[in-house]
């Protein structure tokens, strides 16, 4: 018994001493792939990648962004001979940012993207960016002034996006889920360069728009942000709303506490329409000029009644655009109704560009006016 105790206790021994990891790298011999962009896929496929490095002694390091380039025949053989002029093995499972050039978008984006996500190496909760009036490898080359490199820059920006809803963040496999997604059209976050002192640095800003795989069109600033709302996406931002009221005239600016939408079909014989359901909370921030009694309910009603009318204007507004400009659903109604009605969307499934196009939606916007701060008065000023 104790000679069979023995060998177990040996045959553990040698066990432990034979562990280790087969397939393991040194962190050393490793560049990481910080961002991914596109800049073209004909003739050559043009690959731009922000890769990360370790600078200085053991006791100071710091990583530097390095930006490198190169063409070839396919996105994988351009993107695997990178590592010659880098140097060392590149690391793409910490890449966070996917850029594709406004050309490759409108070109169609299956094949640029296709790489990233069949590739195991390659997270697909990297955030897509389409880049408007500028190059992909400009961006990269640009300089934020409180990051460390481009990608970091635009993952922060991403996270301050509830407080400045101008963007509308998209993660890769979200992209792939609506390209693939009968019933709704996908689209992608804007990324642009505007002039900060003598340098150039990225902001988000905007939507662009695709129908299939190829892009259409942009959303601005302002019709992405009412396009994320009707998609029930959290705001937190402030809205400026031009208001007349007792005679008096200015713009009165509010922070959203809370937002909910809903929408649904209405199904009448062979005709469809969509009826919007937007509730919004909202803060007083910002009075202006404006001298009003917050106190008194008649105010407050006509302020709300303010807010509803501007902001289903913007939202009339939008619709107009994605239906008779772009005529790309991108707010999902079909498949909206084909989770609801699924009978009445088999009937129009085949002609839905032509119904989606023509559709008649009912916007309702109720505003309520929570809260103007800690005075209810505006500012007096003696005389």
């Amino acid at each position: 018994m104790k000679r069979k105790a023995l060998r177990m206790a040996l045959l553990c021994l040698i066990s432990v001493s034979l562990l280790g990891c087969w397939d393991y790298v040194e962190i050393e011999r490793l560049n990481f792939v910080l961002g991914i962009g596109l800049e073209q896929i004909e003739p050559d496929f043009d690959v731009i990648i922000e890769v990360v490095k370790a600078a200085g002694g053991f006791q100071q390091t710091k990583l530097q962004p390095v930006v490198l380039a190169n063409k070839g025949q396919t996105f994988s053989s351009t993107a695997r001979a990178l590592t010659n002029p880098a140097g060392k093995r590149l690391f793409w499972a910490h890449a966070k940012v996917f850029i594709v050039s406004e050309e490759v978008a409108r070109r169609g984006v299956v094949q640029a993207i296709e790489l990233a996500i069949r590739d195991v190496d390659i997270r697909t909760s990297m955030l897509v960016f389409v880049a408007k009036d500028c190059t992909v490898e400009e961006i990269y080359h640009s300089k934020p002034s409180f990051a460390n490199s481009v990608t970091e820059h635009i993952v922060e920006l991403v996270d301050q996006r509830l407080r400045v809803p101008v963007t509308f963040p998209q993660e890769m496999w979200q992209f792939r889920k609506a390209l693939a997604e009968s019933g709704v059209s996908a689209f992608l976050p804007a990324i642009q360069l505007v002039q900060e002192g003598e340098d150039e640095v990225p902001v988000l800003e905007g939507s662009a728009l695709f129908k299939g795989e190829q892009m259409v069109g942009w959303l601005d600033g302002q019709e992405t942000r009412f396009f994320a709302l009707l998609r029930n996406e959290v705001d937190r931002g402030l809205m400026v709303i031009p208001t007349f009221v007792q005679g008096q005239r200015g713009d009165l600016t509010y922070q959203i506490e809370h937002n909910q939408v809903k929408i649904r079909p209405t199904v009448e014989g062979d005709q469809l329409g969509m009826v919007i359901d937007l509730n919004l909370r909202l803060d007083l921030s910002e009075s202006g000029t404006l001298r009003l009694n917050f106190d008194d309910p008649k105010v407050i009603k006509s302020l709300e009644e303010r807010v509803n009318i501007a902001v289903s204007g913007q939202t009339q507004s939008l619709l107009q655009k994605i239906q008779r400009e772009y005529n790309t659903d991108v707010l999902g109604f079909g498949l909206l109704l084909k989770r609801k009605h699924p009978n009445v969307w088999r009937a129009f499934a085949h002609n839905w560009d032509e119904v989606f196009k023509q559709l008649e939606v009912t916007v309702n916007v109720n505003a309520k006016i929570v809260s103007t701060g800690i005075i209810s008065e505006a500012i007096h000023l003696r005389n």
